[in-house]
């Protein structure tokens, strides 16, 4: 058994700010009062769609461990990132909407741009970016807007990047109409152990001429926590995980509303939320407690990759619209799973728990000419336009383990053969209702998080009392109330 002592007093450590307090930090950023091109009215105060305005209700705390937002140890521990404990980490550096880069970069005399700390942060480093609205230094002309790069810690002394407690930054890149091909609103690259807390990226536009823009892209970066990065509004990809790029683990991030409408290639089709593409030899990356929704072709792609990926704890929705509407678009899977770049057909190279696909334009989980394994485990598939699960792609079919899985109101629960796998939804001859559920209703899906920084806590397709689905499922060796797990993503 691995011995977490040390990791545990070294994020301990690492919880305590310059007072020794830990602070609540509201998901509200400063109101731009600005209107992107994008084609969706945004409103940086605003709670995303809901046209609620956040107050401290919504709040939740920049401060907390990964350990309070249901962080897997063993999971993390796998990255090679079970340290022993440093001494205390004291906040070195500090950045300001009113700041400057000739600053010393404390309190009283702050840095004015995130990517200042590429020159100045070492191992152990903390720095705090304060809230409000930041803007680019480049303007219309800059390939990239942040760059984070070179920053390199150790298993024993995380870089720490931070939102300030209690507040909110946000990089805002929508007062401009970019002039250059494929812009980059955050770089992160050459940098290893470093903890990326709490960010924003918002409204970079697409070059109506060439190419499309990426939210953040992760280059050349291994062993790496991503904990509540928001990336949204942007013309082209979200957030990209590029060549080099093993071991990092998303943790309750959201991207939302990309499109790539100006496209000439097949327009509005190259626009994902979380994307692992185009040869990417990226692998052993894992996200948890994300959320993908409304980018116009898909929620998740791993398209043409090798890398290993596990998704658990997630959600995929509203994927290939026009974002803000209902209006189809793009190919619309919650999450594409494939094709892989080689046959790997006798390896598991999907992890896929616990999480959920809904309302998408086509399916939910799509194999999509992946030769590769699968261990599907207690996943929800729910209204989606087309299909729950699409596995017939590859002939031999790949050997894949599918249990405890879930499709509700999907036109057709799963192409393929559906004898394949037990104890799914499918399979096990229950004739499902909307009594099986306490709420069928996805309204608040893309709503404010927990103050943990958890995923909305709803009703929508958690299990009634009297759900067939209680204790019907098979035991993989996690936790379960009852006489055994149910089936679906949410054990009642």
């Amino acid at each position: 058994m691995r011995d977490y002592r040390g990791w545990i007093l070294c994020v301990m450590f690492s919880l305590v700010g310059c007072n020794g307090t830990l602070g609540d930090a509201s998901t509200g950023a400063t109101d731009s009062g600005a209107t992107s091109d994008i084609g969706v009215p945004r409103d940086i105060g605003v709670a995303r769609d809901s046209g609620e305005e956040l107050d401290a209700s919504t709040a939740f705390d920049m401060g907390t461990a990964p350990l309070d937002a249901g962080f897997d140890l063993g999971a993390f521990a796998d990255l090679g990132l079970a340290f022993d404990a440093g001494p205390p980490l004291v906040a070195r550096y500090y950045v300001a909407v009113d700041g400057s880069d000739d600053n010393a970069g404390t309190i009283e005399a702050p840095f004015a741009t995130w990517g200042k700390l590429s020159s100045v942060m070492e191992a152990g480093d903390l720095a705090y970016i304060r809230g409000g609205t930041y803007r680019s230094p480049g303007g219309a002309g800059a390939w990239s807007h942040c760059a984070f790069e070179g920053l390199n810690g150790s298993p024993g002394a995380l870089i720490k990047i931070w939102a300030y407690p209690g507040e909110h930054p946000v990089l805002a890149l929508d007062d401009f109409m970019t002039t250059v091909s494929d812009p980059t609103g955050i770089i992160f690259s050459d940098s290893n152990y470093v903890h990326l807390k709490g960010l924003r990226v918002t409204g970079l536009q697409q070059n109506r001429s060439s190419g499309i823009s990426r939210g953040f892209d992760l280059q050349r970066s291994s062993n790496n926590l991503l904990e509540l990065i928001e990336v949204d509004h942007i013309g082209g990809y979200g957030v990209m995980i590029s060549r080099g790029s093993n071991d990092n683990y998303f943790l309750n991030c959201d991207v939302h509303h990309t499109d790539d409408r100006w496209s000439s290639d097949r327009p509005w089709t190259g626009s994902n939320g979380f994307n692992c593409t185009g040869d990417s030899d990226a692998t052993r990356n894992t996200f948890d407690g994300c959320r993908a929704w409304w980018n116009s072709d898909d929620g998740f792609d791993f398209f043409s990759t090798d890398g290993v990926n596990t998704i658990k704890n997630s959600w995929a929705f509203w994927n290939g619209y026009e974002p803000g509407t209902f209006t189809q678009r793009g190919d619309g899977c919650g999450y594409k799973l494939g094709p892989t770049r080689t046959s790997q057909h006798d390896t598991v190279l999907r992890f896929i728990s616990n999480s959920l696909a809904f309302e998408n334009t086509s399916a939910g989980f799509s194999q999509n000419v992946a030769d590769t394994r699968f261990e599907m485990h207690n996943n929800t598939s729910f209204r989606n336009g087309e299909w729950g699960y699409i596995w017939d792609y590859v002939m031999p079919a790949p050997v894949s383990d599918f249990r405890n899985n879930l499709s509700y109101m999907d036109p057709s629960a799963r192409r393929g053969d559906d004898t394949i796998g037990s104890h799914n939804s499918w399979n096990i001859g229950v004739v499902l209702t909307d009594t099986d559920f306490l709420s069928v209703s996805s309204a608040g899906a893309d709503g404010p998080r927990n103050a943990d920084g958890s995923l909305p806590r709803l009703d929508f397709l958690r299990l009634s009392a009297a759900s067939a689905l209680i204790d019907r499922g098979e035991d993989l060796g996690r936790p379960f109330s009852g006489t055994a797990p149910d089936i679906g993503a949410f054990e009642r």
